[in-house]
Order: C-alpha cells, then structure tokens, then sequence
C-alpha cells in the first residue's frame, strides 16, 4: 500500500513559507518547497508584500515563490512587480513566471533596461529569465553579455541562453556555436540538440560541413541530439536538405535513417519521391536473389519498409517485401517490369 503525504495544514503551511522566504542553501530551499508545496491564492498577497519589502533574500524567495504559484492571483502579483519593482534580480525572477504568457513580449518590452540589468545580474535566477527576454526586447546576439553567458558558471543560465539561441538563432554567436559543436572539452552543455537547433536556422551553407564534421563516428547521443535539434528548429534551410538528402544516402553513415526519418516529415511530394527511391534501391540490395514468402526480418530495412508503405498508401509486412519491392518499382520506375516468379 502507497502512503501518500498529508497536505500540511495552514499552520504548517505558514511556517514552511516563512522559513522559505528566509532559506539560502539551494539543497534545503528544495526539501522545503517539496513539503510546502506551490503558493495557494490565500498565500499570494504576503509573498506580494515580501517580494516588494525586507531584505534582499526575502524580496528574490517571494518572487521566486510567485512565478512557481499556478494561480490567477499570482500571475496578477507578477505583472505588478515586472512593472514597479526597481531591484533587476527581483524583476528577473518574476519575469520568469510570466515569460510563457501570450503577454511575455509586451511585459518585458515595457521595461527593456531592466531586461539588460537583469542579464548582468548576479543573481542566476535572474539572468536566466533575462536571456530569455533579451530577444523580445531586441537585443541582439552580438551584445557581449550573451556570449558571456554562454559560459556563465552557472548551468541554468548556460542552457537558457542556448535556448533562447534554439529558439531565436545563433545570429553573431553562430562561430561560437560552431566551436562548441566541434568541442566542449568541459562538457558545458552534455546534449547539443539546442546548439543543433540554433545552427540549423543559419543561411551560411557551410554549416552543413560542420554538422557532418561532428557527426562522423557519431554514437546514438550524438545522433540523437541532431535529430531533436532538426526538429526543434523547424528549419527548412536549402543547405540542410541537400545535407539530410546525401545523409539519407549514405549507407552506414550512423545519422542515415534519422536523417530519412526527419527528411521525409517536411511532407514534401517531391522529396518524398527522392527518398523513396533511396528506400526501394536499399529493398533490393537487401532482398534475397531467390523470390519467397518468408519472414525477412532485417533492422536495417525497417524505416525503408514504412516510408516505402506510406508512399505506396498500404501496409505491406515482412513476408511481402517482393510484393513490397514490385508495387515500389511501379509506382517509382514506372517502365519497370516485375521479376518473375520462381
């Protein structure tokens, strides 16, 4: 039988949120929250007061606690203190509750010189919510400060600077991207789909050499974080089709069937047909000379095999993959002429 944590009382509540308004250590800031629990409406009006009044730790714990409260009223306490707060790390962290909200670029346009305080802020809460900001107020990537941040000791506010770069695009800080990908030799950023979604947007083709320079020998991580990468960006650069066109070629390079996979969901009829036909020439190296129905079963065929059903519009298993192979060559070669049974 599970046991399940009792909701703490109001009492318990109020000394739980006292004791986390006054917590620095991270680790034990941590455990109280846990046992506290997200701030209720009822709670919202004092951690208002406190984020607005008292001591530094006081004012940044109360905002802190605000953007973690789900609630209408907390969201209400936000917007108060984005507009009136005069402390950067205070005005970060509240930002950061409101930074998903449909609102996020007008609150955080209203007040761009607090956006450029909070980045240079101290506080990391702070400075990561405000490189999130920095593109809706314009800031652009070759303010020194983001590049700074990139390698901020901080790992919260490394990854919410590439995030932002995934999002926006390198811009100026694309060669600085590029050396990453090549080597990170102390490992700042141990998955790079961020760095791969931030460069897929670049116009400069010669990105493509880089990607397949930090491919080579790539293992399953590695691969990985390319094809999260492509897909984050949304990126339909000519240069990054040419390159997942020859990747999907290229037998046994280790991001070939990713690289067909994410190609062929641009739902693009004519790279449709392209990789098709890389699908059905892979089919018939693979098939036996000998025409049977017997089960096939060979892992290297299985993403040819679906894209190959999906062109075609019917499911075709793994003792039809002649008849696969023959209604493949109809459609693509359409001078083709099956083989003959034996």
């Amino acid at each position: 039988m599970t046991a399940i944590n009792p909701v703490p009382d109001t009492a318990v509540r109020q000394q739980l949120l006292e004791k986390l308004l006054e917590e620095t250590n991270s680790a034990t800031w941590s455990e109280l929250y846990i046992r506290h629990g997200a701030p209720i409406a009822e709670e919202v009006p004092l951690l208002a007061a406190k984020a607005q009044g008292g001591s530094d730790k006081v004012r940044r714990n109360a905002a802190r606690l605000l953007a973690l409260s789900p609630t209408a009223v907390a969201k209400a306490a936000l917007r108060k203190l984005v507009a009136e707060t005069a402390d950067p790390a205070v005005f970060g962290r509240a930002l950061a509750g409101l930074l998903d909200e449909p609102d996020a670029k007008e609150l955080a346009g209203a007040r761009p010189k607090m956006v450029e305080q909070a980045l240079r802020s101290d506080d990391a809460e702070a400075a990561a919510a405000a490189v999130r900001a920095a593109p809706l107020i314009g800031l652009a990537t070759a303010d020194p400060e983001l590049k700074q941040r990139l390698f901020d000791p901080d790992y919260h506010v490394r990854t919410a600077t590439l995030e932002a770069l995934a999002e926006h695009g390198a811009g100026a800080l694309e060669p600085t991207l590029r050396e990453l990908l090549s080597s990170d030799p102390k490992n700042l950023f141990p998955s790079k789909a961020n760095m791969y979604a931030a460069l897929c947007k670049s116009t400069d083709r010669q990105t493509a050499a880089v990607f397949r320079q930090s491919l080579q020998g790539a293992d399953t991580e590695r691969v990985l974080d390319f094809s999260n990468g492509v897909f984050l960006s949304h990126s339909r650069q000519p240069w990054l089709r040419q390159l997942m066109l020859e990747l999907s070629a290229e037998a046994g390079h280790p991001a070939r069937w990713m690289a067909l996979d994410r190609l062929w969901d641009w739902n693009d009829p004519a790279l449709q047909h392209e990789l098709a036909l890389i699908c059905l020439a892979e089919l018939e190296k693979r098939l036996p000379k000998e025409r049977s129905n017997k089960l096939i079963n060979d892992n290297q065929l299985d993403t040819c095999i679906a894209k190959l059903n999906k062109f075609l519009g019917h499911e075709y298993t793994f003792r039809e993959l002649f008849e696969l192979r023959d209604a493949a060559r109809a459609r693509l070669l359409p001078a083709a002429v099956p083989d003959a049974p034996k």
